[in-house]
C-alpha cells in the first residue's frame, strides 16, 4: 500500500483492530436453529430455512450475533461477507466455514463493511487464497489479519459510515418501491388482461371466462403482415451496415446501441424480415417468450432466425398485444406449444396460433394506458436507483481513500 495517506490517517494491520469471536456450542437435537448464509457479491447476510438440531449434520456450530462481521472462508473470493443485521434470529449459527469478526475501539465496524466493497480489500482477498479451482478456493484467515487497512480517525470513520449508511437506507427504500410497483403491475395484468374494465357479464371461451364483448383470436389474426423469422445468416459486423435484433436483444426495452449490423445485401435479401418502429418483437428460442417494441429511435431494422417479427394490425392497440403476450395465460399457452424439444423454442406455426384475448379496440387503448402507467413508474424508480447506487459509489471511492474529508 503505497499512496500518500491523508493527514491524520494511519495504516495498520488487520490483527491489530479486529477479533476473531466464535463462540462454540453443542447442538440440542430437539431445539430449532437458523443456519446462516453470506450471499455472493456483499448481496447480504441471511438465515436459511430453520433445522432441528439432529437434522444438522455439521455438528461443530458457532452462535452469531447482529453486528459481527462475517466472512465466508470458501466463497469470499466472490464477495461473501457483510454485517449481520440486527434482526438476526437469537438462534442463528455458522460453522467453521465462517470467519466472525468483531473490532476494536479503533475501527468502526461499519466501516470495515463499506472498506470491502473497495478494490483494496478485493486485492487482499486475492493475495490470501488459494486454490485451483475458483469454486473451491480456500481463505487463509491468518495471511487476511497482516494484509493493511488505511484508517482515519475513529470519529471520522463514523462520519464516513453514517454518511453512507444513510444513502444505503434510502436505496433499500426505493428497491422496496420497485418491488410494490412490479407487485402491482403483476396484479394490474392479472386482472385486466382476463376481466378486462367495468365488466360484469362473462361467457365461456376455450381459455376460461372472459367478458361477453371480447374474442379469443390466434395471433396470426391480430397481424398485418405474416408473423415472420429472420436472418439465417448474418455473416460478419458491418459497422455501416443494417442492425438486427437477436434473442439476446430482446427483453424489455431495446439497446440500439448494441446491436450488430448486417450487409445491406443480406438485409435486402431478407426484406421480408424487415422491422418498423412499433413492431413487437418476440424471442423464439433461448430467452423464449421475451417481448420488446421496436422504437422510433429504429428506423430500420432486421431479425436473425431466433426472433419473429408481430406486426400488429389497425384493429388492435400494439401495447396491449404486447402486454397480452406478457400475461400468465398466453405464457402458459407458448410453454406448453415449446415443451418436448431438447432447445426449448417456439416454431412461427405454433406461434400463430397462440390464443389472444381481444376486447374492442377502445378497451384495448384504456387497458394499455393503466399498464403503461405503471411501466414508466418503475423506470422512474429504477433510474432513481441507478443514480442512488451510482452515488453511493463515487462517495464511497472518495470517502474511503480520504479524497473527501468529512471532518
Amino acid at each position: 500500500m503505497n499512496e500518500v495517506l491523508p493527514e491524520g490517517w494511519r495504516v495498520v494491520n488487520y490483527e491489530s483492530v479486529v477479533n476473531v469471536h466464535m463462540t462454540a456450542f453443542k447442538l440440542d437435537d430437539n431445539k430449532e436453529y437458523s443456519p446462516v448464509i453470506v450471499r455472493r457479491r456483499h448481496n447480504g447476510v441471511e438465515t436459511r430455512e430453520r433445522k432441528l438440531g439432529r437434522k444438522i449434520l455439521v455438528k461443530n456450530q458457532y452462535r452469531v450475533k447482529s453486528g459481527t462481521f462475517l466472512i465466508s472462508k470458501r466463497q469470499i473470493f466472490h464477495g461473501s461477507c457483510g454485517l449481520v443485521p440486527d434482526n438476526i434470529s437469537k438462534d442463528a449459527i455458522i460453522s467453521k466455514e465462517y470467519l466472525a469478526l468483531e473490532t476494536t475501539s479503533d475501527l468502526d465496524i461499519r466501516f470495515l463493511n463499506y472498506f470491502s466493497y473497495t478494490n483494496t480489500f478485493q486485492q487482499q482477498i486475492i493475495r490470501t487464497t488459494y486454490g485451483i479451482d475458483v469454486e473451491k478456493f480456500v481463505f487463509k484467515d491468518k495471511w487476511w489479519m497482516k494484509e493493511l487497512i488505511p484508517l482515519p480517525p475513529i470519529e471520522e470513520q463514523k462520519k464516513i459510515a453514517s454518511i453512507l449508511s444513510s444513502i444505503d437506507e434510502v436505496i433499500e427504500k426505493t428497491t422496496a418501491q420497485v418491488v410494490k410497483l412490479k407487485d402491482l403491475k403483476t396484479s394490474l395484468m392479472q386482472e385486466l388482461l382476463t376481466k378486462g374494465i367495468g365488466h360484469s357479464e362473462f361467457k365461456d371461451s376455450p381459455v376460461g371466462r372472459i367478458p361477453v364483448e371480447w374474442e379469443v383470436l390466434p395471433l396470426g389474426d391480430v397481424v398485418k403482415q405474416k408473423i415472420s423469422y429472420g436472418i439465417v445468416q448474418a455473416g460478419a459486423h458491418i459497422p455501416d451496415g443494417i442492425p438486427y435484433i437477436k434473442s439476446s436483444n430482446v427483453g424489455g426495452e431495446i439497446d440500439i446501441f448494441s446491436l450488430q449490423r448486417t450487409a445491406k445485401e443480406i438485409h435486402h435479401k431478407y426484406r421480408r424480415s424487415a422491422v418498423h418502429p412499433n413492431d413487437i418483437i418476440f424471442s423464439l428460442r433461448g430467452n423464449i417468450a421475451r417481448t420488446s417494441i421496436v422504437p422510433k429511435t429504429l428506423p430500420e431494422a432486421n431479425l436473425t432466425q431466433g426472433t419473429a417479427r408481430v406486426s400488429v394490425n389497425s384493429k388492435n392497440d400494439v401495447k396491449y398485444i404486447y402486454y397480452q403476450l406478457a400475461s400468465d395465460k398466453v405464457l402458459n399457452l407458448i410453454n406448453i406449444a415449446s415443451k418436448g424439444t431438447t432447445f426449448q423454442e417456439i416454431s412461427l406455426e405454433e406461434l400463430r396460433k397462440v390464443k389472444i384475448l381481444t376486447p374492442p379496440l377502445k378497451e384495448q387503448k384504456e387497458i394499455a394506458k393503466i399498464l403503461t402507467s405503471v411501466d414508466q413508474k418503475i423506470t422512474t424508480t429504477n433510474q432513481k436507483l441507478s443514480a442512488l447506487t451510482h452515488t453511493k459509489k463515487a462517495l464511497m471511492q472518495d470517502l474511503l481513500t480520504g479524497k473527501k474529508r468529512v471532518i
